[in-house]
């Protein structure tokens, strides 16, 4: 499974169990946000909007064949994880586990 981690920088980082993110699916795909990330909409709002339009368009473009391989990806929004200052992609799901 592919999983895309997307960091939010503002405030601490605060390690939460994968339990308790929230998950939604955006456009087909899943996404997982940490209860740190929810309690700052004034960043995490306008990044699940570039989630929405960035996968409409990557599914828009892409050939409809892959797309139940695109839509086994995970996208795990997390609000300034010190590891991980920006975005990061992640090949596994193992290497999201606390």
């Amino acid at each position: 499974m592919i999983s895309l981690a997307l960091w939010v920088l503002q405030g601490p980082f605060i390690h939460h169990a994968t339990a308790d993110y929230e998950k939604s699916v955006i456009n087909g795909i899943t996404v997982f946000v940490s209860p740190e990330a929810k309690s700052h909409p004034e960043t995490t709002k306008p990044c699940l909007e570039l989630i929405s339009k960035a996968t409409r368009e990557f599914l828009r473009f892409t050939p409809k064949a892959t797309h139940v391989t695109l839509k086994k990806t995970r996208i795990w929004v997390e609000q300034m994880n010190p590891a991980f200052p920006s975005m990061c992609f992640h090949e596994s799901s193992q290497e999201c586990r606390i």
